[in-house]
Formats: structure tokens, C-alpha cells, sequence
């Protein structure tokens, strides 16, 4: 008896303990299904930790055979990684072929993306996460098992990346999915094709060559569904009424008019820069060439670059706007956000669609301000800020929007000034101007103030 048999044994269920976790198989517990069976949601006992677990019952019409269940529970008793599904055990008894997993509480991806009610709640920063998570997993199978050993994965989909109750991917289902020697330059497995549709690899459905660049175009187009928020056999048209699928309309428009496919929902949270980086990447994943194509760590590398980059923004809005200029109970002062802006290091020259979101914010933040000493705060913060973002972006335009005519309060003058664009921007002596101006109105209301006191107390006490 092999050692990996000794080991499976470890993870045996008796089918008596599947029943009573699923009811006898209840249509109540019934939580989804497909090609393979059915899967079922279910309690283990104290044995077994009190699991919530997923039941995966492969039918007797299921496109996985014997041999497939034997493979799936070998390869997955195996793996120990954050992003692949957790196997808890499997059951072989009465010729019933079922593998038990631990519950993911948010489903599958693709049960997501096809709800747009689901998909909208999920941000542009956790598909990035969800993206990396699925990446790491797959470059765990890649190249995480040891010197001789790789997993090519060979249905990588939405359906098959579960998310765990803090949207932690999970790579799941291995039915498939095919050993290959990692010690060799290219792992190339000669076999029938398999996967699903819209996602295989166009070069090993040719071909019928597997190697783990597949995993590597399937996963491209996952991307390109996380971007869209829209599954790969959808339909839906861009600039004109012709309707085709997803993958079609990558394919026909350039990096440009493929921004037009983003999911709405999420186009204002979006950096220019994360979603440069991002579309890079994806684009080069769906490469026609596979030797074009990236490593799955070169993949986890450039989304985690992606991310920090949004994550950055996200915390120079939060910074700004956070209890109106106070996060945690702390000042947030100017120096702050810029070191937020030095952190950032992709932000260049030409690139200021968050600058704009954070004048937008700080305008809004001082719109809403009775307070005086609130204000002051917030037009000291946005003059120190606009004046260091300046000194750290040097744009090399040099209009500034004008002030149009009539006599405005200081509040309207700055509010003008809070929400001009900046893709126009300003040379380095209309920031001069803009940072006297305001300390100056500033410092008129102060000394008026101080000026009406001191008449005041004169009067009464005099």
C-alpha cells in the first residue's frame, strides 16, 4: 500500500455521517450543481470539528469518473494554501464518489457575476484582492509543490474561485486538472481536450497541448469578467448595436474603447493607473501567443501592484475627508496626505483624476461647515495640499480656470478654487497666488474679528 493511500485514508467519511450532515441528501440542502452532481451544504459532527462543509456528490452521469474523483481527492489531499479550497475529507462507500470541503459563505464568483445586485456591492479594491487571491492559488499549483511536482489546473472560471466569508479567494475543483514536472523548461501534457467553453485556451484546443500557460489564458479571461462585471458568454455592444460576447469585444476594440465595457457601478473608484496595470496584464494573459504570456507570479506580482496603488488613493480620500479632516480622533494635516502622495509611486505627471476626486471631497467637506474654525482648518489643509502636490507633480500645464466676474464671498472664491480640474492645472505662480490669496482672506477675517473684540470691550468697559 502506496504512503498517499495510507494518507487518504486519514480523510475517509462514513456515508452515514454525509447522510445525517445532509439530511439524507435533502433538496433543502441542495446548495448548487452542474456537470460533475450536486453539492450540498451540511454540519459534520464533534468529530470532525462541528464543519460547515460542502458536499460535492458526483453523479453517476457526471463527466467526472472514478478516475477523475480518485485524481481530484489525491492532488487536492495535497495542497495547503490560503487561496485553494480546504479539503476535509471524501467518502467511497456503496459507489457513491463524494469530496467534502470546507463552506465558502459567499459561493462562487460566477453566481456574483451573474447577479448585478451581488456584483455591484463588491468594489473595484476587493476584485482586485479576489484577483490576487486566484492568482496566488493558481501560482501555488504552478509552482508551489515542490521541485518536481506542478498541478496545471485546466478549468480555471469564474465558477471554479469560490469566496470564503472575508471574500478570500479559493480555487476549487480539480477534477481535471493533470500532474506535470516542474523541473522541466515547459511542462507540456499531450491530451483530450477538456474545460469549458469560453475559457479554454484557443492554442491547446488547437493543439491539444496542455501546458500551464492555459490556466494562464483561462484565468486572463476571469480578469476580464471581474473588470466588466458581466460573465464571459454574456453579450452586450459598445459603440454601435452589434452585440457579441465578452471575449469577442476584448478582442475587437483597443485598451481605450475596452474601458466602455468597465461595470458602471464601480467606474468612479477606479485609479487611471490600477486600471492601466490591470488591463496590461489581462491583455497579456489572453495573448494568442503562449510564449507571450506571463508566469502566474508575475500575474499575483503586477495585480498586487494594481492594488497598492488603489489602496493608496483610497486611503488619500479616506485621509482627507475622514470626520471632516480628523481620522481616529487625530488631525489629519496636509503633510499628512502628502506622505500618503509619496507612497503613491506611480502618481506622474498627466494623472490627476484623484486629485480631482480630492479637491471634490474637500470642497464638499467645507460646503457642509457653520464652523468657522472648521473651515479655516480646511482651507489651510487644501492650500498646503494643493501647493505640495504641485511641488511632487509638476504638471506642465498652465491654465487655471477663471474667476468669472462680480464680487463672491471668500467660501465661494475657495470653493472655486477646491473644484477646479486639475487636468488643467496651474503654473507655479498661480499656486503662489492661490496660497497668499487664502492665508491673506484668512488672516482679514482674524484681524476684522479681533478688531470688532477689542471695540466691543472698549465700549462696555470704557
Amino acid at each position: 500500500m502506496s504512503s498517499s493511500q495510507v494518507n487518504l485514508k486519514n480523510y475517509l467519511i462514513p456515508l452515514e455521517e454525509i447522510k445525517r450532515a445532509t439530511e439524507n441528501f435533502s433538496q433543502q440542502r441542495c446548495i448548487g450543481g452542474g456537470g460533475f452532481g450536486l453539492v450540498y451544504k451540511g454540519q459534520l459532527s464533534e468529530r470532525w470539528q462541528n464543519f460547515i462543509v460542502a458536499i460535492k456528490r458526483l453523479g453517476p452521469d457526471s463527466y467526472q469518473g472514478e478516475h477523475e474523483f480518485r485524481n481530484e481527492v489525491e492532488m487536492i489531499s495535497m495542497f495547503h494554501h490560503e487561496n485553494i479550497i480546504s479539503f476535509i475529507g471524501y467518502c467511497d462507500e456503496e459507489h457513491e464518489m463524494i469530496i467534502v470541503y470546507k463552506y465558502a459563505v459567499h459561493g462562487s464568483l460566477d453566481r456574483h457575476l451573474e447577479d448585478p445586485n451581488k456584483m455591484c456591492h463588491i468594489t473595484w479594491t476587493q476584485r482586485l484582492m479576489i484577483c490576487r487571491g486566484a492568482a496566488r492559488g493558481l501560482d501555488y499549483l504552478h509552482s508551489g509543490l515542490g521541485e518536481h511536482k506542478r498541478v496545471i489546473h485546466r478549468d480555471v472560471k469564474s465558477a471554479n474561485v469560490l469566496l470564503d466569508d472575508n471574500f478570500v479567494a479559493k480555487v476549487c475543483d480539480f477534477g481535471l486538472s493533470k500532474f506535470g514536472a516542474r523541473n522541466l523548461p515547459n511542462t507540456e501534457v499531450f491530451t483530450k481536450v477538456a474545460g469549458t467553453q469560453f475559457y479554454v485556451d484557443p492554442t491547446y484546443n488547437e493543439s491539444r497541448i496542455l501546458r500551464k500557460e492555459s490556466d494562464v489564458y483561462s484565468f486572463g479571461v476571469v480578469m476580464f469578467e471581474m473588470l466588466s462585471g458581466m460573465l464571459v458568454y454574456s453579450e452586450r455592444s459598445i459603440e454601435d448595436d452589434r452585440t457579441e460576447f465578452l471575449m469577442n469585444l476584448v478582442r475587437r476594440y483597443d485598451h481605450n474603447v475596452v474601458d466602455k465595457l468597465i461595470d458602471p457601478h464601480m467606474r468612479d473608484q477606479i485609479d487611471s493607473h490600477s486600471l492601466d496595470m490591470f488591463k496590461e496584464i489581462a491583455y497579456q494573459c489572453i495573448s494568442l501567443n503562449f510564449t507571450k504570456r506571463p508566469t502566474m507570479d508575475k500575474v499575483t506580482e503586477r495585480i498586487q501592484e494594481a492594488l497598492t496603488i488603489q489602496d493608496n488613493v483610497d486611503t488619500l480620500i479616506l485621509c482627507a475627508t475622514k470626520y471632516m479632516g480628523f481620522s481616529y480622533g487625530k488631525p489629519v494635516a496636509a503633510f499628512t496626505i502628502y506622505k500618503c502622495l509619496l507612497h503613491w509611486k506611480y502618481l506622474e505627471a498627466g494623472r490627476t483624476s484623484v486629485v480631482d476626486r480630492l479637491l471634490k471631497l474637500i470642497d464638499s467637506a467645507i460646503k457642509d461647515q457653520d464652523n468657522y474654525d472648521v473651515m479655516a482648518y480646511w482651507l489651510s489643509n487644501a492650500s498646503n495640499l494643493l501647493f505640495l502636490i504641485y511641488s511632487g507633480i509638476k504638471p506642465d500645464v498652465s491654465s487655471i480656470v477663471s474667476n468669472g466676474g462680480g464680487q463672491t464671498s471668500l467660501f465661494r472664491r475657495i470653493t472655486r478654487v477646491s473644484t477646479i480640474n486639475l487636468n488643467t492645472c496651474f503654473n507655479f505662480s498661480t499656486f503662489i497666488y492661490i496660497y497668499i490669496y487664502i492665508y491673506i482672506y484668512i488672516y482679514i477675517y482674524i484681524y476684522i474679528y479681533i478688531y470688532i473684540y477689542i471695540y466691543i470691550y472698549i465700549y462696555i468697559y470704557s
